[in-house]
C-alpha cells in the first residue's frame, strides 16, 4: 500500500514538472518572439537614421547650406 502511494506521488511529481516545464517554454517562446520583433523595429530605425545621416551630410546638402550662409 505504501509503495503504491509513493509511486503515485512520484508520478504526480513528474507530471507536475512536465507541465511546469511546458509552461516555462511557452513563456520563453513568447518572450523570444517579442524580442525578435523589437530587434526588427530597431534595425528598421537604424537604417532610417543611417539614411537621414547620409542625406544630411551629402556634399550637395552641405554646399547648399554653405551658400545659404553666404560662404
Amino acid at each position: 500500500m505504501l509503495a503504491l502511494l509513493l509511486l503515485g506521488l512520484l508520478l504526480a511529481g513528474l507530471v507536475f514538472l512536465y507541465l511546469w516545464q511546458g509552461a516555462v517554454l511557452a513563456r520563453l517562446r513568447a518572450e523570444r518572439a517579442s524580442l525578435v520583433l523589437s530587434l526588427a523595429k530597431l534595425e528598421e530605425q537604424r537604417l532610417f537614421l543611417e539614411h537621414k545621416l547620409r542625406e544630411l551630410c551629402s556634399l550637395e546638402t552641405l554646399s547648399q547650406r554653405a551658400q545659404a550662409l553666404g560662404m
